[in-house]
């Protein structure tokens, strides 16, 4: 062959392989056209062409042959055949031992569900908190007050500017929600509703399933008595009927007509773990237009980062002229979606998917060792598979098919566990987790899944591998699978394996530690009042129906007068539990030199014997008697925290204050303790002021009443005392008192929960893994046991040799993972409750707990070891 046609066919190979196939196709053309003329049809003319130009794979190969290239026919057909073989085998292999591939696919779809469960809320909270197009670009806009620690809606005004001049925005709209009255199940009952702008389904790029979206005429009083159903809705009371639209809706007894239908994706946007602060989910959830709401959503346009769209804004808001000193005109604040997760939750979240992985990791070793130990067994096929010229690469593949397949059925599994875990998660969350209500294993989730899937499936095909290069045929060959490995070294690895194990055991156990001991201590924390017998619910009252502040107040007193006539209750009043209201200002205080800054200030409108009621301290001063309420309007009491920021070493009781300069002053009747609600957010140090309820106008008012027996039995009473008063007014947020403080600290609670229970997982894989190791090793040394006991060991010496073989790599694993949890469990200071990460007792707790159960997992195969008999294991070996 010329030079030339050498080097085009090197470099040119793909066109030399295209030209030799069409010249190879074109032959057999031909030869099928000759046959055709002789009046045969052409699917004979075809069998019998082919016949005669003979195996089309060694023709390719002749021609391959002349340019010196590889025949991609034969090779194909060998790859594929060869890897169907392998896998042939590998089922084979690993039906042959079931009691191992049993244990080993369940050890890695504990870890690969764990992992996937964990991370699909991560993905769905954290990632992609927001399932729209853009989704990553969305912003919140609001105005923030100068002390930061209010926020208003922008105005209209505003967001019409924006829309017309922000350079920065691909977008923006408002959104809100409403309540409206209904009768459900024959009570009256207040439905939430998302209220959106007519912007807003185009900016989320959502289409009606049915009829049409809210347009601008929708907006109009009198014309905006319309209505769209979400999907949920529409096929839970109306059959997923077609005709529905135009049907009508009473709400707040005005019928209003139904005009579409949206999409379940809808319904993401009004729940809290978008980010927005929109309605929660509901059975009964709608849509309704609004003009004007009060939360103001954007989205960026490609490539803008936030500082650029805040000075974008800032500019066109400036321009508006706008009272520095009121709400509109404070400064802006642009947050992501990701802003808008509580920071507890973020960092549980990130806290549980770095547990996950240590359990995945801990799965990992521990069937890695399992693995080596088959190996050992199975020296002698791999030697005898090596000696009839198997080549070490075929080999290797072999035993990474294996590995793939072992995963890829844990991953299967794990991927149905997962499904089912979180379908019965998300309908048992506790108060607090409404964010990981739209948690689903989507596209992102699965990619992950497969990759972790992947690399660990090659990660245990590895492992064997290595023994390949420390084979002795000839001594294996001749002595047995004792023989073939150079087993000090491999004794030293698997128990290296077994210390990792530990040691990531130990991280996880001591963070999950650290998390129960701060529950304990939520859990025995004063929450400054007894809830002992209490229940809390609230009233709202129509301005339709109770215009004035004269009405309002009647209710009210005519419905305390009848909780406290009642003879299942001990005291009723007026009053939030923890407060109700929230502002912030500078306080001034009478014959003070000091000024004050912004503080943020928790407002509660009570009545008398609220005090009382809840059982809060009062150690200075008194609480408000009725003949006080109306008379004096400016008494107020405060907590403890309030008196010690502005009389500091004083006596509060009888001190004069008031709102900035120039407000009427308040005098304090009263020291009260604080009431503490916030679970890890701890507001120990939150300001409280308590005013008679008459200062408020009365539209919404919360009750608290303290019953003699079982709280949840005069949860009826309350409610016939409201309706026969008015038996249309809605009651909301009944609550027994001992609930709302167990409702705190849930957050908290589920991430203990899960922690433990993923530290738990991780010590018994651990243990298994220490387990598998003292076994393996008296296996392979019985007869090294037995020629020892002859020499005159005894039963104990032989208990005591085994049990070290365990509790070496455990001890130095745990002290490697208290290492590692003293630098790693930083990361929960803001999880924990009076609790540091450095708690010597937690970490005494974790040693004792871990070397126990080191102990435990090295004595029953010690034990077998203490009662060999030299005589039958000489004969036998």
């Amino acid at each position: 062959m010329a030079v030339w046609e050498w080097l085009r066919a090197r470099l040119f190979s793909a066109q030399v392989m295209r030209e030799i196939d069409d010249e190879l196709q074109l032959h057999l053309d031909m030869q099928i056209a000759d046959y055709e003329r002789s009046g045969l049809p052409r699917q004979e003319a075809r069998r019998l062409a082919l016949r005669r130009f003979g195996d089309m794979k060694t023709v390719m190969g002749n021609c391959c042959a002349v340019y010196q290239l590889a025949n991609p026919l034969e090779r194909r057909n060998s790859i594929m055949e060869s890897v169907l073989q392998d896998l042939r085998y590998a089922v084979r292999s690993l039906a042959r031992q079931p009691s191992f591939s049993v244990l080993a696919i369940a050890t890695l779809a504990v870890g690969i569900a764990a992992n996937t469960i964990i991370f699909s809320a991560v993905s769905s909270t954290l990632l992609h908190p927001v399932p729209f197009a853009g989704g990553d670009r969305f912003i919140s806009i609001a105005n923030a007050s100068p002390a930061g620690v209010m926020t208003m809606a922008p105005i209209p005004r505003a967001v019409h500017a924006w829309r017309e001049y922000a350079r920065s925005l691909d977008g923006i709209a408002t959104y809100g929600t409403k309540r409206f009255l209904v009768h459900i199940n024959g009570e009256p009952q207040r439905l939430v509703a998302g209220a959106a702008s007519v912007e807003l389904l185009p900016f989320l790029g959502i289409q009606p399933i049915l009829g049409r979206r809210f347009f601008a005429a929708d907006t109009i009083p009198g014309q905006d008595r319309v209505v769209l159903l979400t999907e949920r809705l529409w096929k839970q009371r109306f059959g997923a009927a077609k005709d529905v639209l135009g049907t009508t809706i009473s709400l707040d007894g005005e019928s209003h007509t139904v005009i579409g239908v949206l999409p379940g994706q809808a319904d993401a946007f009004f729940e809290p773990s978008s980010g927005n602060s929109g309605a929660q989910g509901s059975e009964y959830a709608l849509w309704v237009p609004g003009a004007n709401m009060r939360a103001t959503v954007a989205r960026l346009r490609p490539g803008v980062s936030i500082a650029d769209a805040v000075r974008d804004l800032e500019r066109v808001h400036a321009r508006l002229g706008f009272d520095p000193d009121r709400p509109e005109g404070w400064p802006l604040r642009i947050r992501r979606p990701i802003d808008e997760v509580a920071r507890d939750l973020r960092i549980g979240l990130w806290v549980l998917m770095g547990a996950v992985g240590f359990v995945l990791l801990v799965a990992c070793v521990n069937v890695a060792n399992m693995v080596l130990a088959r190996g050992l067994a199975r020296g002698h096929e791999l030697a005898m598979r090596t000696a009839l010229g198997a080549a070490r690469g075929r080999v290797i593949r072999q035993l990474l098919v294996e590995s793939v397949l072992l995963t890829g059925i844990a991953t299967a599994i794990a991927l149905g566990v997962a499904a089912a875990t979180l379908g019965v998660v998300r309908s048992r969350l506790p108060v607090g987790f409404t964010e990981l209500h739209a948690v689903r294993i989507d596209t992102t989730v699965l990619i992950v899944t497969a990759g972790i899937a992947l690399v660990t499936g090659v990660v245990f095909g590895l492992v064997p591998t290595g023994q390949l290069r420390m084979l002795d045929l000839a001594r294996l060959l001749t002595h047995g699978h004792r023989s073939g490995f150079a087993a000090p070294s491999k004794a030293l690895f698997r128990g290296a394996l077994v210390a990792v194990e530990v040691a990531l055991a130990t991280v996880l156990f001591a963070g999950a530690a650290l998390m129960v001991n701060s529950l304990l201590r939520l859990q025995r924390n004063d929450p400054g009042f007894d809830p002992t017998n209490v229940v809390s619910f609230a009233v709202s009252l129509p301005s339709s129906r109770y215009p004035n502040t004269a009405g309002q107040r009647a209710f009210f007193e005519m419905l305390l007068e009848r909780l406290r006539q009642a003879p299942q209750l001990r005291r009723a009043a007026l009053g939030s539990i923890g407060g109700r209201g929230f502002m912030e200002g500078a306080v001034t205080v009478e014959g003070a030199t000091d000024s004050f800054p912004n503080r943020g200030f928790i407002i509660n409108f009570i009545s008398d014997d609220y005090f009382s009621t809840l059982g809060i301290a009062i150690p200075a001063g008194r609480e408000f008697v009725a003949s006080e309420i109306t008379v004096d309007e400016t008494a107020v009491m405060v907590n403890e925290n309030f008196a010690r920021t502005y009389w500091p070493g004083e006596q509060a009781v009888g001190k004069r204050f008031r709102f900035g300069s120039a407000g009427s002053w308040h005098h304090v009747l009263g020291v009260v303790g604080t009431v503490e609600l916030s679970g890890l957010r701890s507001g120990r140090n939150s300001l409280h002021i308590y005013q008679p309820y008459p200062t408020l106008t009365l539209g919404r008012q919360v009750v608290v009443v303290q019953a003699r027996g079982d709280p949840r039995d005069v949860i009826p009473l309350v409610k016939d005392a409201v309706w026969t008063l008015d038996a249309d007014l809605p009651i909301r947020d009944i609550t027994v008192a001992s609930k709302m403080l167990d409702d705190a600290i849930a957050r908290p609670r589920f991430n203990a929960f899960l922690l433990i229970g993923f530290a738990i997982t991780a010590l018994a894989l651990a243990a298994v893994g220490v387990y598998g190791v003292v076994s393996l090793t008296l296996q392979h040394r019985v007869h090294e046991l037995g020629v020892r006991v002859a020499l005159g060991a005894q039963s104990r010496d032989l208990f005591e040799l085994m049990l070290s073989y365990g509790m070496r790599p455990a001890g130095v694993g745990v002290v490697l993972g208290l290492l590692g949890a003293i630098g790693l469990t930083r990361f929960l200071r803001t999880l924990l409750f009076e609790v540091e990460p450095t708690d010597p007792v937690t970490y005494v707790v974790v040693v004792v707990v871990l070397a126990t159960t080191a102990f435990v997992a090295c004595y029953a195969p010690a034990r077998r070891a203490s009662k060999l008999d030299p005589v039958e294991v000489l004969r036998y070996q």
